[in-house]
């Protein structure tokens, strides 16, 4: 693939050398082809070298070319690290808040294109209550006329005790999910709004939860606000550390770091990530980013830069 990047390092010398200031605000980022690969008759997206190369070449040029060197010093560690694996969420974060009913076909249509195209991990719909997020009222129903692909993981989101006995149910009628969510708030106020219970308490369910769901799911974690919260402003890192340690008590493994109103820059994101891997070894860490404020992307590539691998 072409090395987009380095255009724009080009554009930077040249400023330089006319003693020009970097127009780092004109840098703009061009679109990436996806590389796929034939296999059982279904192409499968991978993220190759020469992506890899072209993202962190774009960014060394917002930077400054200085830094090209060591960028591509690091590139071939990453280039050949293990493939990322994305959850496609749309089909439960992106219809949560539609204020139309989307039909239980085009909600199964969009699941099932998400498997085919290769995605391994699918956030398929949420046991909610009904009344309070009506879009999911569907979510049995949807699932048993959902065609399943081999090797997917399809999610289910819980936010209490009664929803992961739903689940549990769906999986015994054979209907079910693989993947349910276990989600906690790393504020009181938005604990005390999102799930009208105090931090402890909603603690204290997510111990029962786990305790139900155990060995019928692969059990995934979520700490919501963990980069700052509308409610409360900033969050303590290090309630979120320990937040994801209890997770990891409990025996839940793959915990999400939800950057939920998308409050979290490059510099909070590596701080953060870095200090889970290295306090909690045992840790698969999700980066769950929103784009509010334009730096989803961004965000996305400082967790790659720590090692994260696993991506909402």
């Amino acid at each position: 693939g072409s090395l987009h990047g380095l255009g724009g390092a080009s554009r930077f010398q040249r400023q330089r050398q006319r003693g020009m200031p970097p127009a780092r605000g004109r840098i703009r980022f061009t679109t990436l082809e996806s590389q796929h690969r034939r296999e059982e008759g279904s192409l499968t997206p991978y993220t190759s070298s020469s992506t890899l190369t072209t993202i962190r070449l774009t960014c060394a040029a917002a930077r400054g070319c200085d830094e090209l060197p060591r960028y591509l010093s690091e590139m071939s560690a990453i280039s050949t690290s293990d493939n990322v694996v994305i959850c496609e969420c749309v089909a439960r974060d992106g219809l949560q808040n539609e204020p139309d009913f989307v039909p239980t076909d085009v909600k199964r249509a969009l699941i099932e294109r998400f498997a085919q195209l290769g995605f391994i991990r699918v956030e398929a719909t949420s046991y909610s209550n009904p009344k309070i997020v009506p879009q999911f009222a569907d979510a049995s129903e949807l699932l048993r006329q959902l065609e399943r692909r081999e090797g997917v993981f399809y999610k289910a989101t819980c936010a209490n005790l009664k929803a992961v006995e739903r689940a549990c149910a769906d999986r015994k009628a054979g209907t079910g999910v693989n993947e349910i969510s276990l989600l906690v708030s790393a504020s009181e106020a938005h604990t005390a709004k999102n799930l009208r219970a105090t931090r402890e308490d909603q603690w204290k369910n997510v111990a029962n939860m786990a305790a139900v769901a155990k060995d019928q799911f692969r059990l995934v974690g979520v700490v919501s606000v963990a980069l700052g919260c509308p409610c409360e402003g900033r969050v303590d890192p290090g309630i979120v550390v320990d937040d994801v340690a209890r997770f990891v008590d409990l025996g839940v493994h793959h915990v999400a770091i939800g950057d939920t109103t998308g409050m979290g820059t490059p510099g909070t994101v590596r701080e953060l990530f870095r200090r889970l891997t290295r306090e909690l070894p045992l840790l698969v860490p999700i980066a769950h980013f929103h784009d509010t404020r334009g730096t989803g992307l961004v965000n996305c590539i400082a967790a790659l830069e720590t090692g994260v691998r696993h991506f909402d």
